[in-house]
């Protein structure tokens, strides 16, 4: 009886035929059937062929007699096949393949929000039966402008350190946390990290009262599919950091970003990021309340259209897309954040001090920064009392509490 999807396997399908009413029914139930899930049960848009695995799952799914009415259907078939007979067997194969896949992907957990779909994992909360409405609502009525007076966003600083053995922390990820400290004054500091920096300059930042260390092990994987390599660098942070701020909301800093004043007008919109370029945001800073819709959009890249081998792919040009879709979900500031950039790093280390009084934050692009001419010495706290430069200049802001020259 286990025969009846393996017969399928030796009719002599018409090609077009079968692609044509494939394809069709693969649209039709695409916020269901994603294709990294296709793919793992040995579904493909161009062939209905499918694996062991999956025929011994489905068989399983169905009782004896779906089981021997399909059997029928499929001998009939091999004496006649046509038009009607290719039709029917798409039917029988695609239905019990849609619920059995609608039971492995979890149900009625998935929902479809304007085109996207979320699934629910370890971290999804317990959405009620209404979000789905409530969400498609807020993706077209919510407006742009902040309101007065509420900060939509909680005051809680995150920040993830992933190693693979034990590191010091550096003079700049100190005053990265002590500008966030001093200037944004969170509730709480949480650092998210699966092994504690070691240091006399990590010791100075447990002194910090609101700092928290959370223990967490980095993502190997994501909605049930692994991350690709490499996986201490980037992708399990660039993933791990939508995840807090789906859990808990905040503001999520990169460890080489310096803070330069409160974060207080940005805490008014449901999500707030800065763009990098002129064709992407940078995720080095996200401002996000935990129930922001364009939050949930974006987590959905990482199903549908993780490309780790793509610079900034999904933490840079996926949410600049989306802003460009969706202005209404976002604030994007275009200078303030970000700015001066990667490409502007004699604007940041060089002799050419900029005016940085009114951005929220500096970003020092420290790795960038070190493959380049301008990298001649490591920062600390002696030689940041002479450089003449702007992050010489912030440096000596957060350390010393001024700008001017120290002895």
């Amino acid at each position: 009886m286990r025969d009846w999807l393996r017969n399928l396997n030796r009719v002599q399908w018409k090609p077009n035929c079968r692609r044509k009413l494939c394809r069709k029914h693969f649209e039709e139930h695409r916020f269901v059937i994603s294709p990294p899930l296709a793919r793992s049960i040995g579904y493909v848009m161009k062939s209905v062929r499918l694996t062991e695995d999956a025929i011994l799952s489905i068989f399983d799914k169905l009782g004896d007699d779906k089981c021997k009415r399909i059997s029928s259907l499929l001998e009939k078939l091999n004496r006649k096949r046509g038009w009607k007979h290719v039709f029917i067997c798409c039917a029988v194969i695609c239905v019990p393949l849609y619920y059995f896949m609608l039971a492995v992907c979890g149900g009625d957990r998935y929902y479809k929000i304007n085109c996207a779909q979320i699934r629910d994992e370890n971290f999804m909360p317990n959405w009620s039966t209404d979000y789905k409405t409530t969400a498609q609502t807020r993706l077209i009525q919510q407006p742009n402008s902040p309101p007065e007076t509420e900060l939509l966003v909680p005051n809680i600083v995150h920040y993830i350190w992933y190693a693979e053995s034990p590191q010091q922390l550096k003079f700049h990820n100190l005053l990265s946390i002590l500008s966030a400290h001093k200037l944004i004054q969170p509730q709480m500091i949480l650092f998210h990290t699966n092994i504690e920096p070691t240091g006399n300059y990590w010791q100075e930042v447990k002194k910090i009262p609101s700092l928290k260390v959370i223990h967490r092990r980095p993502s190997t994987c994501l909605f049930g599919y692994p991350l690709k390599l490499p996986y201490y660098e980037t992708s399990s942070s660039n993933v791990d950091r939508l995840r807090v701020l789906y859990e808990t909301g905040g503001i999520y800093l990169d460890l080489d970003v310096l803070v330069t004043k409160p974060f207080d007008d940005l805490r008014r919109y449901p999500c707030s990021i800065g763009l990098e370029g002129s064709d992407r945001v940078c995720g080095g800073i996200v401002v996000c309340s935990k129930d922001a819709p364009f939050l949930t959009l974006w987590i959905n890249s990482y199903l549908d259209d993780y490309q780790v081998k793509t610079w900034a792919y999904n933490t840079g040009m996926v949410p600049y897309k989306l802003w460009k879709r969706y202005p209404h979900l976002v604030h994007v500031e275009e200078r303030s954040l970000h700015r001066p950039n990667y490409a502007e790093l004699d604007k940041i280390y060089g002799n050419d001090v900029v005016n940085w009084n009114d951005n929220y934050s500096v970003h020092l692009w420290y790795r960038v920064w070190q493959k380049s001419k301008l990298y001649t010495v490591e920062p600390n706290e002696e030689n940041i009392k002479t450089m003449n430069s702007t992050f010489g200049q912030i440096a000596r802001q957060i350390f010393y509490g001024t700008t001017d020259f120290a002895r």
